[in-house]
């Protein structure tokens, strides 16, 4: 196969009814915008006021729906999954409002905004959609194995790791470069099994095809806790879902994870005493990025940056 043909982008399909009647949108949604699985659920719910705008991104043994509608309820019954032979695993992570109510038969679970619900299609269940806006990954059960099958249907993922998921198939969603449509597939199994596994290796190894989605969460934590002088390292592991081995590791090329935490409160102090327009005293400042001591502040200023703030202040 040529080079050209491994790095065709995916096909995308947008899908909107805006305009339709709510059961004509109900109708074209369910044989043309469900990418060819509409028939293997039951839909219910009410039709008249129907509408649904989505983007399908289509790969060979995957497909990403990107997607806000109306609220439905999805029923895959015994016979259906015994019959139809579709083999695929549905995880759907919840963006914004809504949610998921899931039934397997052992009990529902609900999914909020925020969380990855995932439901195998050789199996019952019964999903019930409330305004959605999220976005589905759905996989062909070859590229997962038999064990993590098990471990994830019905699942009700919430917190870091969640998170984690809700980035990465953000990003893929709206990927818009060429791609060998074969890694995005193994990429997103790899991802998703080791992500859904509750233990912190399979984390581990979800951070290690994740990186720069655990890095992106650690630093856009960190930068909303700069004001407080006591966060932890403990803390910033916690919001990403990795452990601190792996959290070290990306942090390696900035110096280390402290170093990082205590280099952004410098910096965004001294972006503080250069900016023109604000015209708040330097222990203030110190104690808006966490330093309580104006003589500590000061000293470690002049050491990161050779200046001390007050003279950096006069200078400018």
């Amino acid at each position: 196969m040529a080079r050209s043909d491994l790095l065709q982008p995916a096909t995308k399909v947008v899908f909107d009814t805006r305009g339709m009647s709510g059961p004509r949108a109900f109708e074209l949604w369910r044989t043309q915008g469900l990418s060819g699985v509409g028939h293997v659920y039951t839909i219910s719910g009410d039709h008249s006021q129907f509408h649904a705008l989505q983007q399908v991104m289509s790969l060979p043994r995957a497909t990403i729906l990107d997607a806000r509608m109306t609220p439905l309820t999805f029923e895959r019954t015994q016979s259906q999954a015994r019959l139809d032979g579709v083999e695929s695993i549905w995880i759907e992570w919840t963006r914004g409002v809504g949610g998921n109510r899931l039934d397997t038969g052992k009990g529902e679970v609900l999914g909020g905004p925020g969380a990855v619900t995932t439901t195998d299609l050789s199996r019952p269940f019964v999903r019930k959609v409330a305004n959605a806006d999220f976005i589905s990954v759905r996989l062909d059960r070859a590229l997962l194995g038999e064990t993590v099958i098990e471990a994830m249907h019905g699942t009700n993922l919430t917190g870091p790791r969640a998170r984690m998921i809700g980035d990465f198939f953000q990003s893929v969603a709206g990927g818009t470069g060429p791609i060998q449509p074969a890694v995005l597939e193994n990429t997103l199994a790899a991802v998703i099994a080791a992500t859904v596994a509750s233990s912190a290796d399979r984390a581990d190894e979800a951070a290690s095809v994740l990186g720069p989605v655990a890095l992106d969460q650690a630093r856009r934590y960190i930068g909303a806790n700069l004001h407080r002088e006591g966060v932890s390292i403990e803390e910033v592991v916690a919001s990403t879902g990795v452990s601190r081995a792996t959290l070290y590791r990306l942090f390696a090329p900035f110096g280390g994870l402290a170093r990082f935490m205590w280099s952004q409160r410098l910096d965004r102090a001294r972006q503080a005493i250069c900016e023109p327009s604000d015209g708040r005293s330097l222990v203030v400042i110190a104690e808006a990025h966490g330093f309580s001591d104006p003589a500590h502040f000061t000293r470690a200023f002049k050491a990161e940056f050779g200046i001390r703030p007050s003279d950096l202040r006069a200078f400018l």
